[in-house]
């Protein structure tokens, strides 16, 4: 049921990714004397390069970052927000006239927030500057690097879909194209790939800092906004001169004696809190974890908080009430009660709630400071525009907005809208008798990409580790499931997907109790890329030193890497 994969286990630092260079990278940058937060954005970086179909610069970032001189656990939301002369109408005044957002094209670009966030991101927890953290992403993109089999098959499937006739995509992506970006093939597994274009780019971020994304003076900046023009897109470079990533305050909710941390809204972190909160009453350890009681409760979980996510959250300055209302006991309550210990039933809003493809790193060094970071496209290759010139890939997250002039997540002129993106850090609140304290530091950093899935993988993940014992990588590598409709291929249901490795009777058994069941891959992308790491501070054992044990998921081309 497993790999057999061992976690890894080091004192000095540990940086685990779904890339093994990256890893390696982020690893080198502690060697170097940098700080957690420096080696999370050296690794966030060569993933634009080495993982191109799933982040890029001109994504969003989303981070909790717990520091140990400043005593303090902050979140960092670097979404960009949409650009403020698009609206449904201005919209429809342009002729389109489909129910839901465009999925690719400009119209589906916000502001790249990205840049911003590791700007900030460095100058409140790093030692290192841009150029620093920067080298190894520009080396590889000038030099090439191999192309994974996960890469060459996600290349491959965009240039047969989506990325049909793109040339601009094409002359970065494809091999043996035409000077015009026609013809060409997807790259082998192990063939090297090259972005000279994005490697002049980060020179130029290196010397001139974030301006040069988001300044009046700033080329980049001009680039885009010039682009999104010439597409008929509704970006400008105001939209950029006035982006600003913001700290924020994460939300918590305690599960089996450890507070679990979540960034709050426009994310679905309190998705993920709703489930950890409606589990918390139920005796998940009376039964095997992948048995049918256990994947049961989740699912039902999941649905009863999903239906909060689906209707009430977006960006919370357009909000009518406080998002942390959502999380309260009594709503918790609400929806545990409507769970049914042996059959599916369908969720219902409490009478009171209160008014893709994406990369994870997590990152400790030996100080105790960590980092929990998550940045994204959203779908395979976002948006699919590359900025001429520039080596950069534009996201396509804006598509997440909703069209109905009803919905809370409506399409509005500045406006971030709601993401999937969430980074997770727990603590150890289980000492009888003490006030929670901070200064402990995290006992386990985690996420995962996967879209929709994140909240359930944040579950699953720390239900293995928490209420069965297993170590981070046996929680990583768990059979697990997902909970849809997640996609096309769910048909517009509410699907249960169960990896392979499940046993046959317990899918009938689920079927059994109502849910419609389909069983995808043994290992299964769609499930996510958790990489997660264990904090092991106290006990005479481990000395004055942190004990870190940090794991990769199989489902990835990841790596825990540490020294």
């Amino acid at each position: 049921m497993i790999t057999g994969r061992p976690p890894t286990r080091v004192t000095n630092g540990l940086v685990s990714s779904p890339h093994y260079l990256a890893s390696l990278a982020g690893t080198q940058a502690l060697l170097a004397g940098g700080t957690a937060m420096d080696a999370a954005i050296t690794a966030n970086a060569v993933l634009t390069v080495v993982y191109p179909h799933n982040t890029s610069a001109c994504g969003d970032l989303f981070m909790l970052a717990y520091s140990v001189e400043r005593q303090e656990l902050l979140g960092l939301n670097g979404s960009g927000r949409s650009p403020h002369s698009a609206t449904i109408e201005a919209l429809r005044e342009r002729g389109y006239t489909q129910p839901n957002m465009p999925i690719y094209g400009i119209g589906a670009v916000n502001v790249p927030g990205t840049v911003d966030a590791w700007a900030m991101a460095l100058e409140r927890y790093g030692k290192f500057d841009l150029a620093t953290v920067l080298a190894p992403a520009i080396a590889y993109a000038e030099q090439g690097f191999p192309v994974t089999d996960k890469l060459a098959k996600a290349i491959e499937g965009f240039r047969t879909g989506p990325g049909r006739g793109n040339l601009e995509w094409a002359k970065i992506y494809l091999k043996d194209t035409e000077p015009d970006g026609s013809g060409g093939r997807a790259p082998y597994p192990g063939e090297l790939l090259s972005n000279p274009a994005l490697a002049q780019t980060y020179r130029q971020l290196a010397r001139q800092g974030r301006g040069l994304f988001y300044a009046e003076s700033g080329t980049i900046a001009r680039a885009i906004a010039g682009y999104a023009s010439e597409l008929g897109g509704f970006l400008k470079l105001d939209d950029l001169k006035t982006h600003r990533g913001e700290w924020v305050q994460p939300l918590s909710m305690l599960y089996q004696g450890y507070r679990v941390y979540e960034m709050p809204p426009n994310t679905q972190g309190i998705a993920a809190l709703l489930m950890y909160g409606i589990l918390e009453g139920f005796d998940l350890k009376a039964n095997p974890k992948d048995s049918v009681e256990n994947i049961h409760l989740g699912v039902e979980a999941k649905k009863r908080a999903f239906l909060i996510r689906d209707q009430y959250l977006t960006d919370p300055a357009f909000m009518p009430f406080d998002p942390a209302s959502l999380i309260a006991p009594e709503v918790v309550e609400q929806l545990r009660r409507q769970i049914d210990p042996a059959q599916a039933t369908p969720p219902e809003l409490p009478t009171s709630p209160g008014g893709g493809d994406t990369v994870y790193i997590c990152a400790a060094d030996s100080q105790g400071n960590a980092v929990s970071l998550i940045q994204s496209l959203y779908h395979i290759f976002g948006s699919g525009i590359i900025v001429p010139e520039t080596g950069l890939l534009l996201q396509n997250r804006a598509s997440y907005f909703s069209l109905d002039p009803s919905h809370s997540n409506r399409l509005e002129g500045g406006k971030r809208t709601l993401h999937t993106l969430i980074p997770a850090m727990a603590f150890d609140e289980r000492e009888a008798g003490s006030a929670f304290d901070l200064g402990r530091g995290p006992a386990l950093v985690f996420g995962t990409r996967g879209s929709e899935a994140q909240p359930q993988t944040h579950w699953q993940f720390l239900n293995g580790w928490l209420d069965y014992g297993l170590n981070v990588q046996q929680a990583i590598e768990a059979p697990r499931w997902r909970s849809g409709p997640f996609d096309a291929s769910d048909g517009g249901q509410d699907t249960l997907n169960l990896e392979g490795r499940f046993a046959p009777e317990v899918a009938e058994r689920l079927r059994q109790m109502g849910h419609t069941v389909r069983i995808i891959e043994d290992w299964d992308e769609s499930t996510g890329h958790c990489q997660a790491m264990a904090l092991h501070r106290t006990g005479a054992a481990f000395g004055p030193k942190i004990m870190m044990e940090g794991g990769a998921d199989p489902r990835s081309d990841g790596a825990a890497i540490g020294y």
